[in-house]
């Protein structure tokens, strides 16, 4: 008998333009999360998300099927904090520009040294 994370996997790979990215990973996480697998599937067809997570540890499994609307705030919040890491990458970069900049004596033109000679 399925649950419905298995139906609800088995009904979006039905969908048109279905996709899938699997990636099974062993992770530590904090004292209070005991080493485990992760299973993370993020799908995609071509107007619904989901994301079926699965956690195997010694103490025993977990499975959560993430549905579209859920799937698309996970998106959204990654894609900003993306975007505002990079603009904070972009800051630093011109700062340190500017102090290189600043550290760069400056030659004068040999040419208007001769010219004034």
């Amino acid at each position: 008998m399925q649950d419905n994370f298995d139906k609800a996997r088995e009904a979006i790979w039905q969908l048109p333009g279905f996709q899938k990215k699997e990636t099974t990973k062993q992770a530590t996480g904090w004292s209070f999360i005991p080493t485990a697998t992760w299973i993370v599937e993020s799908i995609s067809t071509d107007d619904k998300q989901a994301i079926f997570i699965q956690s195997i540890s010694a103490e025993g499994s977990q499975r959560i099927a993430i549905p579209d609307t859920v799937a698309k705030i996970i998106y959204g919040h990654y894609e900003r904090l993306k975007d505002g890491r990079r603009k904070i990458a972009g800051k630093r970069a011109a700062e340190t520009r500017k102090r290189k900049q600043a550290t760069i004596p400056v030659v004068e033109n040999e040419a208007d040294q001769i010219g004034n000679k």
